[in-house]
């Protein structure tokens, strides 16, 4: 009897689950049928991320990134998506492909 009873209430917490994903996508729907965007709205606008940026490539400056982002109002952690990078990131090696490995094999 209380594995019926934990089916049952798995059951309907899969319904649930479904029925909330459906009022989601229905309200998304809705929202862009209006021509609203959906998300946060952002921090920063295109001007003021086109400032940052500037400050941010620039290589002889003496603020920090904190500092930066401090002026305009945000975190550091959000200043950092909207500078670009000085180096671009590091290809990721694969486990598998490590000198370790195919000694091993």
């Amino acid at each position: 009897m209380a594995q019926i009873s934990m089916k049952l209430l798995a059951l309907f917490a899969d319904m649930e689950r479904i029925f909330m994903l459906e009022r989601v996508h229905d309200a998304r729907a809705a929202k862009a049928k209006r021509g609203k965007p959906s998300g946060p709205k952002p921090k920063l606008t295109s001007a003021q991320r086109q400032a940052l940026a500037a400050l941010m490539a620039d290589e002889d400056r003496t603020t920090t990134a904190g500092d930066v982002a401090a002026g305009f109002g945000i975190s550091r952690a959000t200043s950092t998506g909207n500078w670009p990078r000085r180096k671009p990131p590091r290809p990721r090696s694969s486990p598998l492909r490590s000198s370790r490995r195919s000694a091993a094999w």
